[in-house]
């Protein structure tokens, strides 16, 4: 295995001997996508998901916008959630550890997990969920 490839999965804080070989077989062998697999759970939920995100990046120009001057954001590092509004979306994530209440505004448009809701311009994200919402929708 090369210098080059330990050093660049030290940067993630992998120890050396952890990094995967790209030249052993095995490494090929466990990175293998398998197929069938995506028809059941977890995988056919996070499937969906994914193309959700996609419809509505296709559907919204506000998403598709490079202008990063028309981009806010705000978030509560000790907390762990970040607020990221571009016209009318807003994208509330948590990527802390425990539940937070976030404020938001607009209708919900898509949410990780599904069955996340609003109320009363709040949301409440368990840990690595996501609500999109769209104001004037």
């Amino acid at each position: 295995m090369s210098d080059g490839r330990r050093e660049e999965f030290a940067h993630f804080g992998w120890e050396p001997e952890q990094v995967p070989d790209p030249q052993d077989l095995a490494t090929f062998e466990v990175s293998k996508l398998k197929w069938g697999e995506r028809d059941g759970e977890p995988h056919a939920g996070v499937l969906a998901w994914y193309r959700a995100l996609l419809a509505l990046r296709a559907a919204t120009p506000a998403l598709r916008d490079a202008d990063r001057a028309a981009v806010r954001v705000s978030n509560d590092p000790d907390a762990g959630w970040i607020l990221v509004e571009r016209g009318p979306i807003s994208v509330a994530a948590n990527l802390g550890a425990e539940s937070v209440e976030i404020a938001v505004d607009g209708e919900l448009r898509l949410a990780w997990p599904p069955e996340l809701e609003t109320e009363d311009g709040r949301v409440e994200l368990p840990p690595d969920g996501v609500a999109i919402l769209e104001r004037g929708a």
